[in-house]
């Protein structure tokens, strides 16, 4: 893979990280009655609270934002702690 390639994967995957993977765990998935993320979402995002909450996946979550943010700036890219 060449640099211009290369460089254009980047801001690609960036720019889905910043754009839709990251708001996506601030919109629907939080949970803002036990606090984490929600353990099942519906086809139409909607909660299912009989749904056990998985330590791993907020873990992951968790680990997720704590990594980006050194590093994606997310109050800049209009990301602000949803948790």
């Amino acid at each position: 893979m060449d640099l211009i390639n290369l460089k254009d994967f980047s801001q690609r995957i960036s720019d889905h990280l910043f754009n839709h993977l990251m708001p996506f765990w601030c919109g629907p998935a939080v949970d803002h009655e036990q606090g984490g993320w929600m353990g099942w979402l519906s086809n139409d995002l909607k909660p299912d609270r009989t749904q056990p909450k998985g330590l791993i996946v907020n873990s992951r979550i968790l680990w997720a934002f704590s990594a980006v943010r050194p590093v994606g700036h997310l109050p800049e890219k209009g990301i602000r702690p949803c948790v």
